[in-house]
């Protein structure tokens, strides 16, 4: 997926499971995300400078899960990867979208302020 800031692309690494059956189009491309495995689920490279970042997950109500921890190794990197821990007990609707990843990237550290984002992951919970 590569986005507005030009030479910059994200994709999900090769060891993860894109859902493959139902991703809404509001979504850049969505994965699925297994309880208990922090990844790294996503890596973003591009040009020469320093790539910042920063993203939230919510639920498809619009409220920030307590259950996921999300962080950037290294930050600022380039390439950088995203990491994500979901530690909540299953959904009833597993390996369906059931959260949001407000994922931002930019090339200065404001960029990512005050619930920025560039594009939006559909994630789903996959059973290990």
């Amino acid at each position: 997926m590569s986005h507005p800031v030009s030479g910059i692309s994200t994709y999900p690494l090769r060891a993860v499971r894109r859902l493959a059956t139902y991703c809404p189009r509001r979504y850049a491309f969505c994965i699925n995300v297994t309880p208990g495995d922090p990844g790294p689920y996503l890596k973003t490279l591009g040009g020469t400078k320093l790539l910042y970042n920063n993203a939230y997950i919510e639920t498809l109500k619009g409220k920030i899960d307590d259950n996921f921890q999300t962080y950037f190794d290294p930050t600022p990197g380039n390439p950088t990867s995203q990491y994500i821990l979901f530690s909540g007990k299953m959904p009833k609707n597993w390996n369906r979208v059931e959260y949001s990843d407000y994922y931002c990237i930019g090339l200065f550290p404001h960029t990512c302020d005050n619930g920025a984002y560039t594009f939006i992951i559909g994630i789903s919970i996959m059973a290990s």
